[in-house]
């Protein structure tokens, strides 16, 4: 009998560059790494203004 698969479980990430300013007013020094999850709940600047460009908000 085969043994099953091991379940494939990716590990996503995003690299953000040197210069991105944080939500807070931070701006980063170095290009960083994120996860996904650090990437979903850090409000990164670019990423609003990027949904306000798509969505035509503001």
């Amino acid at each position: 009998m085969t043994k099953p698969k091991k379940e494939w479980k990716p590990t996503i990430t995003h690299v953000v560059p040197k210069g991105t300013k944080l939500a807070d007013g931070t701006i980063l020094d170095k290009e960083t790494t994120l996860t996904q999850e650090e990437f979903t709940t850090i409000p990164l600047l670019f990423q609003t203004t990027i949904l306000f460009m798509i969505y035509g908000l503001g």
